[in-house]
């Protein structure tokens, strides 16, 4: 799993059971942002739409948060979409995928 370190409060990340682990100097709980969040589900599961970002996160501005995490350098590519909806109209959306380094 790939481990990005672009918020600031890490103190370092180790290598523990063969899985990174990230280590925090502080022990409050810090509320995670939903860059963080979407950031999360791209490292999980790769790709992401407004529709999943809506239903999972509560997430209504998606490009918003694939701007700013673009703007931190990650990777990440705009795929154009269609699916047929129940009504049968088709429908346009964007699906977000991480790029890894290399691919």
């Amino acid at each position: 799993m790939k481990q990005y370190n672009i918020f600031g409060n890490i103190d370092h990340i180790e290598l523990i059971d063969n899985e990174f682990k990230i280590i925090k100097t502080t022990t409050m709980k810090k509320k995670i942002t939903q860059v963080e969040q979407v950031l999360n589900h791209l490292i999980k599961f790769g790709e992401i739409t407004s529709w999943e970002a809506i239903q999972t996160y509560r997430i209504t501005r998606l490009s918003d948060k694939i701007y700013l995490l673009r703007k931190k350098g990650i990777n990440i590519s705009t795929i154009d979409s269609s699916n047929i909806n129940k009504e049968g109209i088709k429908t346009e959306f964007a699906t977000y995928k991480l790029i890894e380094n290399g691919k």
